[in-house]
């Protein structure tokens, strides 16, 4: 519940294409940083970023690795709730945990699911290659842009 107000969709759009990529991201800081995934945003042309009151805004690229798969936004916008993150360092196997998010879509926008913690420390490969220890401990919370509840 203290994240709901965190969690953003994200319409990415390219010039002369119908349609757009949508995703999930969270609002990292209350002057508007939004983290989301790389692959969302990837070749967009333009961006917004739709908040939990369906309020619309401009998005701005900041920055984007495609190794973490981790693209940072930035809004205007007053009121921005950032999401609180958690110390991934507390987090044991069988933990339960609920993620809010839009998959699959728009009209599946702040959809709520729940699980456990299945394994701590697992490797991850991505666009075939293996993110480095440091840049997993450096990016632990921001790795998913889909909001963990505990």
């Amino acid at each position: 519940e203290e994240n709901y107000k965190s969690v953003v969709g994200i319409s990415a759009y390219t010039d002369g294409q119908s349609g757009y990529n949508w995703g999930t991201g969270f609002v990292l800081t209350a002057d508007g940083l939004i983290v989301t995934n790389t692959h969302v945003i990837n070749g967009a042309d333009s961006a917004t970023v739709t908040l939990y009151d369906d309020t619309v805004l401009n998005a701005t690229l900041v920055g984007a690795d495609s190794i973490s798969d981790i693209a940072l936004l930035k809004v205007k916008g007053i009121g921005l709730t950032p999401a609180v993150i958690g110390d991934s360092s507390e987090l044991t196997v069988g933990d339960a945990v609920a993620a809010i998010g839009n998959p699959l879509g728009e009209q599946f926008r702040m959809t709520l699911t729940n699980g456990v913690i299945s394994a701590i420390n697992r490797g991850v490969s991505y666009n075939g290659r293996r993110p480095t220890p440091q840049s997993t401990r450096a990016t632990p919370a921001a790795r998913c842009t889909t909001c963990t509840v505990r």
